[in-house]
């Protein structure tokens, strides 16, 4: 519904601690805000003027406390085409502020935090807060909930006809039964042998007799003997003599290939059959037909049970197979209408276990965070080395106890962990009791799923951390440790078990990682990883960008997708270099010295320092010497800021029909004191008022003075750089509308559009 690609808990998990912008992160935060925000500047305007129920109609035009508080650049709502890359963070901390943070202290910190840090550099509980809040917006939204219905309704369907077919099938099968019975009666009472010998149902199988004797016999003992008289008759001058005896050594040579090829596909079929490998049993159960190890003998069906056991294995094997099939279909198809993804069911203690589509190599557990729930949980999970994954283990130390202060839901949430060995899946399904209501339908639930699940986890059987001898006391025991890990980055944990030397053997300490993970120690690693518990960053985040930098949003063309080079700085100095491009044709035409000064003055040197910028702040400086250098080219000077706003009349409608009312003329002042908008573009009617109309056809870069004071001061005092971002897109529509950057009409009018958003309100 959001136009993403499936992202894994661990995805998710790496992209939020790391220290850099990743391509997730801001594919995420854009989705979410396109379904908040609107596409074009005369909806928002007229849904503000309508006073609709939106989020649109619940900011005001003009709020000059949030405006002097927070310094933002638009003070009405930003549109989805100022939603790229590198303004995202911006837009977003508008919404924020917006919508209103009251009540909420961490959300509250985040915003402000937001104002001066890039967003990667937020405190990992700022963006945890900040992405739950646009997940509850974009599902409180009223475009959301008119999906959801549609969704639910369709869902329902798809579930009413799968109950109709599911009841057709069953009437199907129970009136073949009944005609077969009836045929059964009716041959008994003609005394008809030959239907009185059909099998009870169409499924029963043929019965199945051992080989006889005389196919296991391959007369090893007779095979010398045999050599021996058949060499006594060849020396003999009958040639018929030496005709059976020829015979009768290729019989015997038959019967010792044959053996071998019995030999060979009884090992195949072996092997097969312990590893449920469906194509191996395909060719094993061919090869054994080739080798006769089935037959009739006096009309009676014979097998080997090595062919016996493959045959059944993989008629079943078949059989899950279509049953899987024909849940991926179902799965598929309800996928077309996404609702709500929920849990799988609950256990005794109340943990819910989560099965997520988009890593399905794993099942995890959610336990409460209420103390007591907590404290009655036991601990049935698995230990091990840490092997090409992560194992799953809940120690009985470190049981989280809940505050008797009330703590936001982002502060303190529930723990986590999950399995991912077929073991440990068969022995939670063992474990739960089928006669609990929570637990039978848990139960019922993951064995539905359970062909599916076992072909994505691991076969690898993990041994129980009970089973091994470890101590709960002893040296380390208790201390934090710190680790790094191939295509996960850190991971911290504390040392929950000690196992002394034995011998040969040297000591180790059992690590329980706090997302449940564990692993095993030898006492210079543990060193190691504890000393780097002290080396770690006080915000928690990485510098390392292994797994989320993998994730590429596959629902969009290669190149429509956001890439790493778009992102944070080097994204700002792209777009900058971009901006220069797009302006340089029109400047030279109009004789700009920019383009013909010397390389110390000119265009070069400011594309070199651009280049070497090291800031968002270096950056806002050169943007603003750039804009200086294309008001340099204006015609006339800048207008005082006399404007009319329009009143219930999109910019789309005819300009003609613009209705202005007077405003009082603000002349001088600061940057904040008066009102540019609509008299921008919108040309009144004679006589009506005495506003005075301004123009944007190659006269005037701003609409006025003040608006162009308003700017330079925002993005003079830009520190992040989504901000100096935002400002160049603004920047960019001004300079398309003066007649700079060329464009189609349609694109000329959407920038002139959200010119006059932007500065509506200064």
């Amino acid at each position: 519904m959001l136009g993403i690609s499936a992202i894994s808990v661990e995805e998710l998990r790496s992209a939020l601690l790391q220290r850099h912008p990743t391509t997730l992160l801001t594919e995420l935060h854009i989705a979410l805000l396109r379904r908040l925000v609107d596409d074009e500047p005369s909806d928002v305007l007229m849904e503000c003027a309508d006073g609709g129920d939106g989020l649109s109609g619940r900011v005001a035009l003009f709020n000059p406390l949030v405006s002097s508080s927070h310094q933002l650049l638009t003070l009405v709502p930003p549109t989805a085409t100022m939603l790229e890359p590198g303004t995202w963070a911006e837009v977003l901390r508008w919404f924020l502020i917006q919508s209103g943070v009251e009540g909420e202290p961490i959300l509250q910190d985040a915003v402000q935090a937001l104002h001066t840090t890039e967003y990667s550099q937020l405190l990992i509980l700022h963006k945890v807060a900040i992405l739950s809040r646009m997940v509850e917006e974009v599902l409180s939204s009223s475009s959301f909930r008119q999906r959801l219905i549609h969704n639910m309704e369709r869902k329902q369907e798809l579930l009413a006809q799968e109950s109709r077919e599911e009841s057709q099938r069953k009437t199907a099968r129970r009136e073949a039964k009944q005609h077969k019975q009836e045929q059964v009666a009716a041959a008994a009472a003609a005394n008809d042998k030959e239907l009185l010998m059909v099998p009870k149902h169409h499924e029963d199988q043929e019965q199945v007799a051992l080989p006889p004797p005389e196919e296991y016999d391959y007369e090893d003992d007779q095979v010398e003997d045999g050599d021996a008289e058949a060499t006594q008759l060849l020396q003999r001058p009958s040639a018929s003599q030496r005709q059976r005896a020829k015979q009768e050594a290729e019989r015997k040579h038959q019967l010792q290939e044959l053996r071998k090829q019995r030999l060979r596909a009884s090992g195949k079929l072996n092997e097969a059959t312990a590893r449920k490998d469906l194509v191996a049993l395909a060719e094993g159960i061919k090869l054994g037909r080739a080798s006769r190890m089935e037959g009739k003998t006096r009309g009676a069906l014979w097998r080997f049970p090595e062919l016996s056991a493959a045959l059944t294995l993989h008629a079943e094997l078949i059989e899950r197979q279509k049953a899987e099939a024909a849940l991926r279909d179902r799965r598929a198809r309800l996928a077309e209408c996404p609702v709500r993804h929920e849990a799988l069911g609950r256990d005794r203690w109340r943990r819910r276990y989560w099965w997520f589509p988009s890593e399905p190599s794993r099942l995890y557990i959610e336990t409460p965070a209420d103390a007591d729930a907590v404290a009655k949980e036991k601990s049935t999970e698995s230990s091990g080395k840490r092997a090409r994954g992560k194992v799953s283990w809940s120690s009985k130390k470190g049981k989280a106890s809940a505050s008797s202060k009330a703590v936001p839901p982002t502060a303190v949430g529930s723990r986590w962990h999950y399995y991912r060995s077929r073991h440990e899946l068969h022995q939670l399904v063992s474990s739960l009791d089928e006669r609990g209501i929570r637990e039978g339908a848990l139960r019922r639930a993951l064995q539905q799923e359970m062909g599916t699940m076992l072909n994505d986890f691991s076969a690898e059987r993990v041994p129980l951390f009970a089973e091994q001898a470890w101590l709960e006391a002893g040296p380390h025991v208790g201390a934090r440790i710190r680790q790094y890990f191939a295509g996960v980055g850190a991971s911290e944990g504390t040392v929950v078990g000690y196992l002394p030397p034995d011998g040969a053997d040297m000591a180790l300490w059992h690590i329980l990682h706090d997302d449940g993970d564990q692993e095993d120690l030898e006492e210079s690693e543990l060193e190691e990883a504890m000393r780097r518990v002290g080396e770690a960053p006080r915000d928690g985040l990485q510098d390392t960008q292994e797994v989320s930098s993998d994730w590429q949003n596959q629902n969009v063309p290669p190149k429509q997708r956001i890439t790493q080079k778009m992102l944070g700085l080097l994204g700002l100095q792209a777009e900058l270099l971009l901006l220069v491009d797009q302006l340089m044709s029109a400047m030279q035409a109009a004789g700009s010295d920019f383009v013909t000064a010397d390389s110390a003055v000119g265009v070069v040197m400011w594309r070199s320092e651009v280049k070497s910028s090291a800031s968002a702040t270096q950056c806002a400086t050169l943007l603003l010497a750039l804009e200086g250098r294309v008001h340099a080219l204006q015609s006339e000077p800048d207008a005082n800021g006399l404007v009319g706003i329009m009143e219930g009349k999109a910019l789309d409608s005819g300009i003609d029909q613009a209705e202005l009312r007077p405003e009082e003329d603000h002349v001088g002042g600061s940057g904040g004191g008066g009102r540019c908008g609509w008299s921008c573009v919108a040309a009144g009617r004679k006589g009506e008022c005495g506003a005075r109309v301004l123009s944007f056809e190659g006269k005037r870069l701003w609409p006025c003075f003040q608006a162009r004071q308003r700017w330079r001061e925002q993005v003079g005092a830009s520190i992040t750089t989504a901000q100096v971002a935002l400002g160049a897109h603004s920047f960019r529509d001004h300079a398309a509308v003066f007649g700079l950057i060329n464009g189609r009409n349609m694109l000329l009018k959407a920038a002139a559009n959200r010119c006059v958003a932007v500065w509506d309100v200064s």
